[in-house]
C-alpha cells in the first residue's frame, strides 16, 4: 500500500525559499528539494501528501519533495534551450545556463509531473530535464535518428494509477509518436495511413490514457481516451495553426493562431482573442489552458504574454526588458 509519511528518512537537504514542513519530527524548509533523497520504502511509485505539500516516492526508494507556490505562473522556452519563469514558476536551469551544446533547436518545453522541473526537447528528439524532471531517454540515446520532432507531452501524475507522471511522448511534424518511460503507445497518423507533414503538437488527457494531435490547418486527431470535438480542417484560416489545450474535463479544447485567434471546440468556452482585442501580430507560438477551464494564456515569439479569461499575466519578457524572438513555446506551473 502506500507509504506512511512517517517511513521516509531525510538523509540529505539542499533546500530553496522559505516555505516550511514536519516529516518524522524533522522540521525541512524550501520550495523543492532539488537532489533525490533515500526513502526506507521502495516498494514501487506513489505520491503522498502533507496538506499541499507532495511527496512522491520513485522506484528504487528515491523520493521528491515539493511545496507548490500559491497562484499562477509559467515557463517560456527558446530555440537555444533558455528558460524563463514567471509567477510561481521557479527557475531550474536551462541549456545556455549549463554550457550545453545542442545539436538540434528546442522545439517544445515540458513541466514535470508536480511542477518541481521541465523538460526541453529538440528537433531530433534529444530530452534535456531540469529540477525533478527525470531523463527517461531519448530519441538518439535509443537509436532513432529524425529531424522533424516537434512537440512533447509529459504523462500526467494520474497515468494508469500511482506509478504515473514518469515518461513523456514526443511526435513528430509527420504525426510519428515515440513514448519513453510510463507512457504508453496509442497509436500514430503513419500507424493509420495518414501522411502529413504539418503536425505542430502534441496535448496528453488528464488520464494519461491517449493524446491528440493537432496540425497547422487546424486538424485535430484523437487516440487513445482522447475524445474528438472537433477541428477547423478543411476551414479557411488567416493564420496556421499552432497549438491546442483542452478543458480539464477532456470534452473539449482549444485552437490558437499565429496571429492569436482562439477556436473554441466542444465544452471549452471562448474568452477572447488577440485580433478580438484589436491587436495585430502573426508570432503567437503556444497556448495553456488554466486549471479551471475558464481561461487561457498566450505566448508570442518574442516572449510577449496574452491572457483572457481567469488566466493571470504574470509578467513577460518585452515587460523585463528583454528582447527575444526565439521562445517557441510555454508551461504552465
Amino acid at each position: 500500500g502506500a507509504p506512511s509519511t512517517d517511513v521516509i528518512a531525510l538523509i540529505d537537504e539542499q533546500f530553496l525559499g522559505a516555505n516550511a514542513a514536519t516529516i518524522s519530527g524533522t522540521s525541512i524548509t524550501g520550495n523543492t528539494i532539488k537532489n533525490q533523497m533515500v526513502a526506507i520504502w521502495n516498494k514501487g511509485a506513489t505520491t503522498t501528501t502533507i496538506g499541499t505539500n507532495t511527496i512522491t516516492l520513485l522506484p528504487g526508494g528515491t523520493a521528491v519533495f515539493n511545496v507548490p507556490a500559491a497562484g499562477g505562473g509559467y515557463w517560456l522556452g527558446g530555440s537555444d534551450g533558455g528558460a524563463f519563469a514567471f509567477g510561481n514558476g521557479a527557475y531550474y536551469g536551462s541549456a545556455p545556463g549549463a554550457g550545453l551544446k545542442l545539436a538540434k533547436p528546442i522545439v517544445a518545453i515540458a513541466p514535470s509531473r508536480d511542477r518541481g522541473g521541465y523538460w526541453e526537447v529538440g528537433a531530433d528528439g534529444g530530452v534535456i530535464g531540469f529540477g525533478d524532471a527525470y531523463y527517461y531517454k531519448s530519441l538518439p540515446g535509443i537509436g532513432v535518428h529524425v529531424s522533424n520532432i516537434v512537440g512533447m507531452a509529459p504523462t500526467p501524475a494520474t497515468n494508469q494509477g500511482a506509478t504515473g507522471g514518469l515518461g513523456y511522448w514526443i511526435v513528430g511534424s509527420d504525426g510519428g509518436v515515440f513514448s519513453l518511460g510510463d507512457a504508453s503507445f496509442f497509436g500514430s497518423l503513419p500507424g493509420i495511413g495518414v501522411h502529413v507533414n504539418n503536425i505542430v503538437g502534441i496535448v496528453a488527457t488528464s488520464t494519461g490514457l491517449g493524446y491528440w494531435l493537432v496540425a497547422s490547418d487546424g486538424g485535430v486527431f484523437a487516440f487513445g481516451d482522447a475524445a474528438f470535438k472537433g477541428s477547423m480542417g478543411g476551414k479557411h484560416l488567416d493564420a496556421p495553426v499552432v497549438g491546442l489545450a483542452p478543458t480539464p474535463t477532456g470534452l473539449g479544447h482549444w485552437l490558437v493562431g499565429s496571429d492569436g485567434g482562439i477556436f473554441s471546440f466542444g465544452d471549452a468556452t471562448y474568452k477572447g482573442s488577440v485580433p478580438g482585442d484589436g491587436a495585430h501580430i502573426r508570432n503567437v507560438v503556444g497556448i495553456a489552458s488554466t486549471p479551471s477551464g475558464l481561461g487561457y494564456t498566450l505566448a508570442g515569439s518574442d516572449g510577449g504574454i496574452f491572457t483572457f479569461g481567469d488566466a493571470v499575466f504574470n509578467k513577460s519578457l518585452p515587460g523585463l526588458g528583454v528582447h527575444v524572438s526565439n521562445v517557441i513555446g510555454l508551461a504552465s506551473t
